[in-house]
């Protein structure tokens, strides 16, 4: 396949699957067919879909089934299901649900409809492999500490919702079925009073009547979407016609799902069940990647961005400065003799002088600088400054350093000091590489010249 997602297609009327797989494939999706569930559960053992759509009547074996042994099976079961039905009335959404399938279609399929349940569906399953890959490497993160502040991520044992709803009869069903999934519900009658709650409480989905007043539902979800801190809440729109141009609205400003009123209460509950989990996948996959990356760009001992960062940051900051025309600078600082310190006051207190040291230069920097461990005992800072006000802060952090008692409270505290070698562009570079590489030489000539000292690169 082509990396497009791939859906197996369940049907034993030919024209149908004909009209689905058209609707499938001209939406960028790879499909698989079979006419029979036996012949459907054959192609999901030898090659796994991302997604399965099936009919509630097949022959021999009906939907129902091929779902619940879908479900059954460890290596399966994570395998997103919708099932199609021509059924009125709610006892096949029942079974349906009862099945353990995620999702259902009332025949003929709508291709909006179509479109925006597999791609809900096939998002909550990305989310599901992204969360399985990050509890595997959980071990390594799991005693980092992280802010998660600034995005809606819920730590509540009940799941929140909000309903913003007109005052009617109904509301008191969709509570109901609410309440009976174990939900938390707060109630807003007005637009604006259904926002205030949303960015007070960060609730794990909004509910909302496309012709709420005050704010109606497009002008809601046009918010949440629109916010950065929360637009990982999913909205659900309800409309009171199966009016398509609401809809496709309601899609195009990225409403994860909208029922139509009269609410169908077996819809509703799925519905809800679906996008509550891929909300608490999301939630589970922010924190671990928030965690990842924390880890992936910062060095352990010294809390400092670490090598691999240092150089993505030099090259972007390099590229703005160039076209801002900025001056930019760069530092190498490194401990003179580090690996006498090492021998003989031990790697402990080696790594205690990284520590320090990394330390003392950060407070001898303005915020806007980066500081990096670059490795070993090896440190950079860029700086958007031209070579003489980079040469200033060069001088007060190597006296800064000498300065400092390392491990003033043991028996081995010591001092120590550190060379530093500096370049700037656009003075003596054109490129970042080569920044990087006249830093590095001005901070050997530092060393050379008898150490403890800055070095301005020397063309």
């Amino acid at each position: 396949m082509d990396g497009s997602p791939l859906i197996l297609v369940v049907e034993d009327s030919r024209l149908t699957m004909k009209l689905l797989v058209d609707m499938l494939t001209a939406g960028g999706m790879a499909v698989q067919t079979a006419l029979t569930g036996e012949e459907a559960l054959a192609k999901i053992a030898e090659s796994p879909p991302d997604l399965v759509l099936v009919d509630l009547m097949l022959p021999n074996m009906s939907g129902y089934e091929v779902c619940r042994h879908i479900k059954q099976q460890e290596t399966t079961k994570h395998i997103p299901v919708i099932i199609l039905t021509a059924l009125e009335g709610n006892d096949a959404k029942l079974q349906a649900l009862e099945a353990g399938c995620d999702d259902f279609l009332n025949k003929p399929v709508n291709n909006v409809e179509l479109s925006n349940r597999v791609k809900s569906l096939l998002r909550i399953r990305r989310l599901q492999e992204q969360v399985q890959l990050r509890e595997r490497l959980a071990l390594s993160f799991k005693n980092m500490p992280l802010s998660i502040s600034g995005s809606a991520i819920s730590h509540r044992q009940r799941p929140l919702v909000v309903l913003g709803t007109i005052p009617c009869r109904e509301v008191a069903e969709i509570t109901d079925t609410l309440r009976q999934r174990d939900l938390d519900i707060a109630v807003a009658h007005d637009g604006n009073e259904l926002m205030a709650e949303v960015l007070a409480s960060w609730p794990d989905l909004v509910l909302v009547d496309n012709n709420l007043p005050g704010k109606n539902g497009f002008e809601i979800c046009r918010e949440i979407k629109g916010n950065s801190d929360i637009q990982h809440i999913p909205v659900v729109l309800m409309a009171r016609l199966a009016d398509l141009d609401s809809k496709l609205k309601g899609i195009e400003l990225g409403a994860d799902d909208y029922l139509i009123r009269p609410v169908n209460q077996l819809e509703l509950a799925a519905r809800v069940s679906s996008l509550l989990r891929k909300k608490k996948l999301h939630d589970s996959l922010f924190s671990g990647l928030r965690a990842a990356v924390y880890a992936s760009i910062t060095d352990s001992l010294t809390g400092l961005y670490n090598h691999g960062y240092f150089k993505e940051y030099l090259r972007t900051e390099f590229e703005r400065c160039q076209q801002a025309k900025l001056p930019l600078s760069l530092l190498m600082v490194d401990i003179d003799h580090f690996k006498q310190l090492n021998d003989t006051r031990g790697h402990a207190f080696g790594d205690l002088a990284l520590k320090e040291v990394a330390m003392v230069v950060l407070r001898n920097v303005r915020d806007i600088d980066l500081v990096a461990r670059y490795g070993g005992e090896e440190f950079a800072v860029v700086l958007q400054a031209d070579t003489e006000q980079a040469s200033a802060v060069a001088e007060r952090i190597g006296r800064a350093v000498a300065a400092h008692l390392i491990g003033a409270n043991s028996s081995l505290a010591t001092q120590v000091t550190v060379s530093i070698g500096c370049a700037s562009f656009p003075q003596h570079s054109q490129n970042w590489q080569k920044l990087l590489e006249q830093a590095d030489q001005a901070l050997y000539q530092a060393k050379a010249a008898g150490r403890n000292r800055v070095c301005i690169y020397q063309g």
